[in-house]
């Protein structure tokens, strides 16, 4: 059997060349620095001889680099494709210049023939970087490039997740498991970093292997058990179901209430807790079925995978559709959605704006068209887009509009928030009612006004789509909003501390999160109070637009039946938007108050807000009606949720399964975000949780939830979300101030820009580019 140990790159490389069965080393030479600098012109055209090679590679080999205690990834120069004895010598002295300043002249570097035709090229992680847990993980880039995944460049990348002990199906991990395992058994170490190439001959060559160096806890078992318990539940769930259309169901992290911008991948029990007590356990679907859709009400929309939040996708697309829709249309309207949600997984943020039919717009008919195409009669279409235009009309009704109701109802939390508040001396009563009111009068008005808002957007493009408005005007209305966000950032300047945080101080960046502080409680961390003025610009624009677009409005509206003028459909439009943001801003009031009493709930038993984030916010109904110790009640809860998130912390899944085999094997594509603004910037990369310097740099956010509002402030560059839509509230905020900004990057490209110093967002190309 054979034994390795690392040193550094090119010294490990040594060993392995010619001791491998299921990969190749290329032939290298190793040059340290007092050579170098003694070498004659005459030595740098036999390199190109001694290797073979008309084209070579210059690679850093630094002592410190790869070796047992220290990766040092990224930080030095590699060069490719060198052609000539200039161009070698000039890639040897950049790689040497990258390195630490003062460096021994006994440093090396690592010279090697250019691998060609390469087809794949990748890098294997063998446990989950991030977390530790039992994977393979295959970042694997198809565009012919060998740098690709490494250097975080735009390519043809997916990223293959295999549980270990389950062998694989996917032909590329067959391929790439063996060496590995090989590597693994060789060095005698679990955690590795591999980079490979596999030429068109399906020969493998390997570039680089080093300790997978990271902080967490690494290869911790994550028992076979937890996903076959998941897979067995997939299984299940995929099956037709009696009372719902469609033949079978995906999942997915995105689509409809998107648990991943609101409470993340990996809640803890608390804010999966609430998030399904006051959103998607029922409330969600009171809300549709009032406004003429499908009665779901039985039906929760959100399902947890042992603590990981998925939406069912087919119970959203049920959901979307008119009530009183024909039996037959309905099943082919919903298999439909999904095979379009299947073929185009980079929806799965956006199925209301590319896949679904929820609502009538003048531009229905390209659609409609659509429909046709994929095999749908012209009655059915027929049928279709006369329930949606009742259905649409009875929503937006300028007199009678069920959003209007939502707004008066929204302003009645307000009162009784603060009735709740001072009216109750026990935190659990005080909770229960924050909760219960929260649901009637908060998140329920909410989603209503949510829906009217998505209905708004659709709208507002379907009249630039129809070219009624320019893009200019399409713009100009934006940024006549006067959101809740915008005035907040006014009060800011116009307000006094005191008076602001009054107002405002609610607000946490994670909404659902007991460990996210409030503002008022650390203001200090959002806002720089001693260069307010200075930071904070008006950006709301008085809305002109001319007769003649007016008059153009007119005209479509009447064409199509929608039951307004061109006055009320804008200001429609605009109080949709506006509302759903105020009553957004108006329901956190009495949630933000619910999670500081679950924190003194705890506090009183000796339990810190860290502890209660696992508490389980169902057994408040337990505390409320019942005579159970208190105590034993939330130390049993908060005990079984550590033990869940622990579990599922070690667990990973895809952004949408498709099927219960995924719980094992699955592969994922780079996800396309939304850009926002067509502005290009170069700046400063800011984590917003690690810093607290931001102006003029492109901040970080893993959400795009509002309680992040506070970062506008600070005259930022730009910003990037990990997770949110086209139409979430930042996205929202980003047009409002014309800040540019990639919204739903997805787990992977974000976790790469998040490693750069600098970074290009260019909007208008659709590119971040990682400038170092």
């Amino acid at each position: 059997m054979q034994s390795w140990e690392f040193k550094n790159k090119a010294k490990t490389l040594k060993q392995l060349r010619g001791s491998l069965s299921y990969g190749e080393v290329l032939p290298l030479l190793v040059l340290p620095y007092h050579s170098f600098k003694i070498c004659d012109n005459d030595y740098f055209q036999d390199v190109f001889t001694e290797l073979n090679a008309n084209r070579l590679v210059v690679r850093s080999s630094y002592s410190c680099e790869d070796s047992a205690e220290t990766s040092m990834a990224g930080m030095f120069t590699s060069i490719l494709d060198i052609t000539t004895p200039d161009s070698l010598i000039k890639a040897i002295e950049d790689v040497f210049s990258s390195y630490p300043q003062g460096f021994s002249h006994a440093e090396e570097v690592l010279i090697q023939p250019m691998a060609m035709d390469i087809e794949n090229s990748g890098v294997i992680f063998t446990c989950d970087p991030n977390s530790g847990a039992s994977y393979y993980v295959i970042s694997n880039d198809t565009s012919g490039r060998t740098n690709t995944v490494t250097s975080g460049m735009q390519g043809e990348v997916e990223t293959y997740f295999l549980k270990k002990n389950v062998s694989p199906e996917f032909p590329l991990i067959k391929v790439l498991l063996p060496l590995a395992n090989e590597l693994i058994t060789g060095f005698n170490n679990h955690h590795l970093d591999i980079e490979y190439g596999i030429d068109k001959l399906g020969k493998i060559y390997l570039f680089q292997v080093r300790p997978l160096c990271t902080n967490k806890v690494i290869d911790l078992p994550s028992p076979l058990s937890h996903l076959e318990s998941i897979s067995k539940k997939l299984e299940m769930l995929m099956k037709p179901h009696p009372f719902l259309y469609g033949k079978t169901t995906v999942f997915g992290v995105m689509p409809d209430w998107n648990p991943a911008e609101i409470i993340g991948l990996y809640p803890k029990t608390l804010a999966l807790s609430l998030y399904k007590i006051l959103v998607t356990d029922s409330i969600w679907a009171y809300q549709r079925n009032n406004y003429g859709y499908k009665n779901l009400r039985s039906f929760p929309l959100m399902i947890d995978f042992l603590g990981l939040p998925y939406i069912d996708v087919r119970v959203s697309f049920n959901s979307f559709l008119p009530k009183d829709i024909g039996k037959n249309l309905g099943h082919k309207l919903v298999d439909y959605y999904l095979d379009c949600l299947k073929a185009n997984p980079k929806a799965h943020d956006s199925v209301e704006f590319d896949i679904v039919l929820s609502c009538y717009t003048p531009s229905i008919k390209n659609k409609m068209n659509e429909l046709v195409d994929a095999g749908f009669t012209d009655g059915e279409c027929s049928e279709l887009a006369s329930h949606l235009l009742q259905l649409t009309n009875r929503i937006i009704d300028p007199r009678t509009g069920l959003w209007i109701q939502d707004l008066h109802r929204i302003e009645k939390l307000k009162k009784l928030h603060v009735t709740t508040k001072h009216g109750f001396i026990d935190p659990v009563s005080r909770i229960y009612w924050q909760l219960e009111n929260c649901k009637r009068y908060g998140t329920l008005p909410f989603a209503g006004l949510a829906r009217a808002a998505f209905i708004a957007v659709q709208l507002l493009q379907s009249l630039k789509e129809e070219s009624v408005l320019s893009q200019q005007d399409y713009d100009q209305f934006l940024s006549s909003l006067n959101t809740v966000s915008g005035t907040m950032q006014e009060d800011l300047v116009r307000l006094s501390k005191e008076d602001f945080l009054t107002e405002y101080g609610h607000l946490r960046p994670g909404t659902y999160d007991i460990c996210s502080p409030r503002y008022d409680m650390t203001s200090e961390k959002y806002f720089d109070w001693e260069d307010i003025e200075s930071n904070y610009s008006s950006t709301i624009e008085q809305l002109k637009f001319s007769p003649d677009v007016y008059e153009k409005i007119n005209r479509l509206l009447s064409q199509h039946g929608i039951n307004h003028s061109a006055y009320s459909l804008l200001h429609f439009i605009k109080c949709a938007i506006e509302g759903r943001e105020y009553a957004k801003f108006v329901f956190t009031q009495s949630l933000s108050d619910a999670l500081e009493d679950f924190a003194l709930l705890g506090d009183s038993y000796g339990y810190k807000r860290e502890d209660m984030a696992y508490f389980n916010a169902n057994l408040i109904n337990q505390l409320m009606t019942g005579s159970d110790s208190q105590f034993e009640v939330i130390r049993d809860s908060i005990n079984a949720g550590k033990e869940l998130y622990k579990s599922s912390s070690l667990i990973k899944l895809p952004p949408l399964i498709n099927s219960s085999r995924e719980a094992y094997e699955f592969k994922i594509s780079e996800c396309e975000p939304s850009y926002i603004t067509r502005k290009k910037v170069i700046a400063t990369v800011a984590n917003c949780i690690e810093n607290t310097d931001f102006k003029d740099k492109i901040i970080l956010i893993t959400s795009a939830d509002p309680g992040y509002d506070w970062i506008f402030s600070h005259k930022i560059k730009g910003f990037i979300t990990a997770f949110g839509g086209c139409n979430s509230h930042m996205a929202i905020r980003a047009v409002e101030l014309n800040i540019p900004a990639v919204i739903g990057a997805g787990e992977f490209k974000f976790n790469q820009w998040a490693k750069a110093k600098v970074l290009e967002l260019d909007c208008e190309s659709h590119c971040v580019r990682v400038v170092k």
